[in-house]
């Protein structure tokens, strides 16, 4: 019954936490795996754009050289007329204008290159395709160049075009134009016109590995796509995907977001656009391809529940097995422990936790006996403890019936002073040792210490004036340590005040400092001398005892840091032969808040 119970609690601990942590692992990488599919993206998009833009960088350092050019600007000032003098010069421009080309790699960029003067110069260059069989005028009133004629001398890109000539080779064409103008009149001199190299973008896709059925568009910044791994797209606009590509929807972010990634019902689409030219490049992806890889997951997913199905299995048996062969000797042992609990101990085989509980058994089987003498001797010393404190508790109201006493016969003889310092010393003493409580209201604190000084007052052997100042008449509901003042204030009588004979004044101020509670005392008396002062001082001081015999200022500090810390407790100041102060700390707390601890 038992091994039964233990297989299927560990097939039920194996399956149920491989289930859910397969369930978990499985559906949460689904569901990131769009998000990290979006992200890588995003990450190739860019850096494809950069290395585009980078070629692009090159064609327009050329651009800017042929602009800027002394040389060609000034061949292209001259009139048809005076060219005829000046063909030296033309010859050796091409020449310059053929190293420029060489030494920047313009040439891997470009199919073709034409550099057109108004005033008739015209030069050609063809890398992939020849140059030479284009017809200038067809060429420069092609319906493509005047879209992509570009003012004020700044490069503009055309529209893509089929090749303008048979002998051309590209499948298809991207123009580049830009004005020359007079650097000193900005007059417009000619033009050049260059075709992109259609096979650069070939490189690009085959680097970036596209999957099947996946979309790589370059688009400009009007939306026209002007290359894409799919021919049938290039010269489409963005608006038209939702039937060219299949795309149902255009997503709005698609024209504005620097770079990003999102779903239409259908495609992941990842877009980055090019900060120096504002083209955008932009990645479709189908549904397809995201369950494709989803369906892989589900496959090791379930591959790695199997195994724990399996794993778990073969544990649960070789445990099981393992387990229960010393429970059963565990079981025989403890059925045959006598009931004198005086079998001998011993060796267990086992050497692992089963082995520690062998063992523990024979430590029990001999410790019971010794616990029961234990217990019965605990019961004998706590029955004693009762008696005691019961003789305690008899003693205080021994000494309140003699107080009484001795105070009627004071009246019946008409000594009421004496029965007044009777009742104030009873009601001192009932306070001091009556309640249970570590802690009362400063109200109670401040009555009974009153009742103490009326015991002084009656005796009126030292005059004493003692004046107390509460700040704030709500700090009397406050709760403070029980009985406190009395042995502070008794401590200024004595070693302060007693000693200077007249003229002594006890000043005691309670006020609130945010959130704590100073009370302080102080007298006019003739002060601690520096050394007892700094012993006294020292929240590590030795406990004192007064002259009277009770625990003085070392006490106080202890009771009130067991109650509230060791930011609490005393401070005392001094200055012999003129003044003692002894300032309480305590936390604010009402009487009505729970009693510190």
């Amino acid at each position: 019954m038992l091994t039964r119970k233990i297989i299927v609690f560990f097939l039920i601990v194996g399956i149920v936490p491989a289930l859910i942590v397969s369930l978990f692992h499985g559906f949460n990488t689904i569901a990131v795996l769009q998000t990290n599919i979006g992200s890588s993206r995003v990450v190739a998009l860019r850096n494809t754009l950069s290395r585009f833009d980078t070629a692009i960088d090159t064609l327009v350092e050329f651009t800017d050289w042929v602009f800027l050019d002394n040389g060609i600007n000034e061949l292209l000032t001259r009139t048809p007329a005076q060219l005829g003098d000046y063909q030296e010069r033309v010859v050796e421009t091409a020449d310059n204008i053929a190293y420029h080309i060489s030494y920047s790699q313009v040439g891997e960029l470009l199919s073709t290159l034409f550099i057109f003067g108004n005033n008739g110069v015209d030069f050609r260059f063809g890398y992939t395709s020849p140059a030479y069989v284009v017809r200038r005028d067809s060429l420069l009133d092609s319906e493509w160049m005047q879209r992509s004629e570009a003012p004020f001398g700044r490069l503009r890109w055309g529209p893509p075009i089929p090749p303008i000539h048979e002998m051309f080779e590209d499948r298809y064409l991207i123009p580049m134009v830009r004005s020359i103008l007079d650097i000193d009149s900005a007059r417009t001199l000619g033009t050049l016109i260059g075709f992109i190299n259609e096979r650069i973008f070939d490189d690009i896709y085959d680097d970036y590995g596209l999957s099947e059925g996946e979309v790589l568009l370059f688009v400009y910044p009007s939306g026209m796509i002007f290359s894409c791994n799919r021919e049938s797209l290039i010269g489409a606009s963005t608006d038209d995907l939702e039937t060219v590509a299949g795309l149902e929807t255009v997503p709005a972010w698609l024209r504005s977001e620097t770079a990003s990634y999102g779903r239409s019902e259908q495609h992941l689409i990842a877009s980055v656009r090019s900060q120096r030219y504002g083209w955008r490049l932009v990645n479709v992806i189908p549904d397809a391809l995201i369950k494709r890889e989803q369906r892989k997951v589900l496959l090791v997913m379930l591959g790695v529940f199997g195994l724990s199905i399996m794993l778990t299995g073969v544990i649960s048996v070789f445990l099981t097995q393992n387990i229960n062969r010393p429970i059963h000797a565990l079981i025989r042992k403890i059925e045959a422990v006598p009931v004198d609990y005086t079998s001998p101990s011993t060796p267990t085989q086992y050497k692992n936790e089963i082995g520690l509980l062998d063992q523990s058994i024979d430590t029990m089987s001999a410790k019971i006996g010794q616990l029961m003498d234990d217990k019965i001797a605990e019961e004998r010393e706590r029955h004693e403890i009762e008696l005691r404190l019961l003789q305690s508790q008899i003693n205080p109201h021994f000494l309140y019936n003699t107080l009484g006493v001795i105070k009627w016969m004071a009246m019946l003889q008409g000594a009421d002073n004496i029965g007044s310092m009777v009742t104030a010393m009873s009601r001192v003493f009932k306070y001091a040792i009556g309640k249970r409580s570590q802690t009362v209201s400063l109200r109670e604190e401040l009555e009974v210490l009153d009742e103490y000084m009326q015991i002084h007052q009656f005796a009126g052997k030292h005059g004493i004036e003692f004046r107390k100042n509460v700040i704030d008449d709500e700090l009397l509901d406050s709760r403070v340590v029980k009985f406190i003042l009395q042995p502070i204030v008794e401590n200024a009588i004595i070693h302060g005040l007693r000693p200077k004979l007249r003229g002594g004044r006890i000043d005691l101020t309670v006020e609130r400092d945010a959130d704590r509670l100073k009370i302080e005392v102080r007298d006019n008396g003739i002060g601690i001398p520096d050394d007892q002062l700094t012993q006294l001082s020292s929240t590590r001081a030795e406990q004192i005892v007064e002259p009277s015999g009770h625990v003085g200022l070392t006490n106080i500090r202890r009771r009130i840091q067991l109650l509230y810390g060791e930011p609490y407790g005393l401070e005392i100041d001094s200055e012999f032969g003129k003044y003692t102060s002894v300032t309480i700390l305590l936390p604010y707390q009402k009487a009505t808040d729970p009693e510190g601890t």
